[in-house]
């Protein structure tokens, strides 16, 4: 079983004008275009046995489960030969932090006519 996720640009944004104006500078982006995810930026949450949300897989920083493929960020699931689940969960807590902005991502999902 292999679950795909591809996040192909992560943008911040804040604005740079008074609320009543629309204008915004870009303060960082990520597209993802090294030949491996930026560690100085994004940390794994790494657990297991339900941790997190009680799910059923264990989160790793295994690079089967989260890495950089033709510019996007792919997140993937995978069944391990014992019958669990391992995934990854990437996050910027502690390494970007703003207070006012937008932030907008590009991301594709896998076919969810099977379930997620």
């Amino acid at each position: 079983m292999h679950l795909k996720k591809s996040v192909m640009l992560f943008t911040i944004v804040t604005a740079c004008a008074p609320l009543s104006t629309t204008a915004k500078t870009q303060v960082w982006q990520d597209n993802f275009g090294g030949v491996g995810i930026n560690r100085s930026v994004w940390t794994y949450d790494v657990g297991n046995s339900g941790w997190g949300n009680n799910e059923l897989q264990n989160y790793t920083d295994d690079n089967t489960n989260a890495y950089i493929e033709n510019g996007n960020l792919v997140i993937q699931a995978l069944r391990n030969t014992d019958g669990s689940f391992s995934s990854a969960r990437l996050k910027t807590l502690g390494r970007l932090s703003y207070k006012y902005g937008t932030i907008e991502a590009r991301i594709k999902l896998p076919d969810l006519d099977t379930g997620l």
